[in-house]
């Protein structure tokens, strides 16, 4: 029933804006996804090695990212918002983060590591401003993410990603909560 992370969603993008709401099924759908990735992503852990974990790959987009998550971090909002919003706009065009925009190859798609530290922002983001738009886009990448849990290597991402769905989640029931919705 939850049909978002089925395929690999860097390859075969999803072309939806707004997905319609499909009731208490759907969010229960939705639950049972991200359950079933985290276990997988716990299934990894004890394979994986400490040595193989790699920063980030810099790039363009990556030294932008760091600089607006700086921002959050520090509190300075009306830096953030418009580089934040420009992002959004590219991942919502796309449904995936380039190296470095403009962009000069269809072929070029940002690493794991770039989108993780993307998706830090947006739960980051919604956290600080309740906008609904961050936390589209949020779940939208973490339907990428989950697609792709398979390729996820590295003790840190795995780490990571778990962190970030598990954050996720949280934001999910307490915004459920708040419009009246129980399951």
């Amino acid at each position: 029933m939850y049909p978002y992370s089925e395929v690999n969603r860097f390859k075969n993008t999803n072309s939806y804006m707004y997905t319609p709401f499909y009731g208490i099924d759907f969010i229960h759908s939705y639950f049972e996804n991200r359950s079933i990735a985290l276990i997988n992503l716990k299934k990894k852990l004890p394979e994986v090695l400490d040595f193989n974990d790699q920063d980030i790959i810099l790039c363009k987009t990556c030294e932008e990212l760091k600089s607006i998550l700086l921002l959050l971090n520090i509190g300075d909002t009306e830096a953030v918002w418009p580089k934040l919003d420009l992002y959004v706009k590219r991942f919502e065009v796309a449904k995936k983060l380039r190296t470095e925009y403009p962009v000069k190859s269809i072929d070029d798609i940002a690493s794991i590591e770039v989108h993780l530290l993307f998706f830090h922002i947006l739960i980051k983001a919604y956290g600080s401003s309740s906008d609904i738009r961050y936390l589209n886009v949020l779940l939208k990448l973490s339907d990428s993410l989950v697609s792709v849990i398979d390729i996820i290597h590295g003790r840190k991402n795995i780490r990571l990603l778990m962190f970030l769905l598990t954050k996720e989640q949280l934001i999910i029931k307490r915004l459920a909560r708040e419009m009246g919705v129980d399951f």
